[in-house]
């Protein structure tokens, strides 16, 4: 292993922190812009302000268009935003389920994922891929009544679908179908082989799932 040494230079003026800091010898009150002083972000000069932070950042770090900058509070939120915008995905998300530290997320991107919060970081693997499967987007979703084992999927095509997490997350899945129309909820019941599920099709039923 490398040693690293502590650097022996210090700054001349070391007052810095993430809260207020040493001004530079030029600044003064009369130079502050009070324009935007107690105005929301929501308002159009925030927003203005804002956006012209971002563009300023993506030409001085020369990001491409399809890098995306955003700008949230300094701490701990801040960061579980900029997680959570990351792990949940592009598309609407429909559900959350949280096993112990573990939270399962998933919705119209027609992916399922499981994000694992112990040890002090975050790691975030798809579980649930229904891309290859005779179904369509995956309107809702829910852990099965074992746990996080088993992942029921309702469909926009009115399909119900089974998938074993343990399973890659491509394997093929169990896909009945349920309802004449969208399946807007799926729910299994706790310790019991009975899932329920209503529809636009303005039924509701429940299933007997043993195997």
């Amino acid at each position: 292993m490398t040693e690293v040494r502590k650097p022996q230079a210090r700054p001349a003026r070391p007052y810095f922190s993430s809260g207020p800091c040493a001004k530079p010898p030029v600044w003064s009150p009369e130079k502050l812009n009070t324009e935007s002083l107690g105005r929301s972000h929501r308002a159009k000069i925030g927003k203005t302000r804002l956006q012209y932070c971002i563009d300023l950042m993506r030409e001085m770090l020369r990001l491409p268009d399809t890098h995306r900058i955003g700008i949230v509070p300094g701490s701990d939120t801040g960061a579980f935003e900029m997680a959570m915008w990351t792990m949940l995905g592009a598309r609407p998300v429909t559900a959350l389920a949280w096993d112990g530290a573990q939270l399962f997320s998933g919705g119209y991107d027609s992916f399922v994922r499981k994000s694992d919060f112990a040890g002090g970081g975050v790691r975030s693997v798809v579980v649930a891929d229904y891309d290859g499967d005779d179904v369509d987007d995956l309107a809702h979703w829910c852990l099965g009544g074992d746990g996080p084992t088993t992942v029921w999927g309702a469909h926009k095509c009115g399909g119900l679908t089974r998938h074993d997490a343990r399973q890659p997350r491509g394997a093929k899945k169990l896909v009945v179908d349920a309802h004449s129309k969208k399946v807007a909820h799926v729910a299994a019941r706790p310790r019991h082989d009975h899932v329920a599920t209503s529809s636009n099709d303005g039924e509701l039923k429940v299933w007997d799932v043993r195997m």
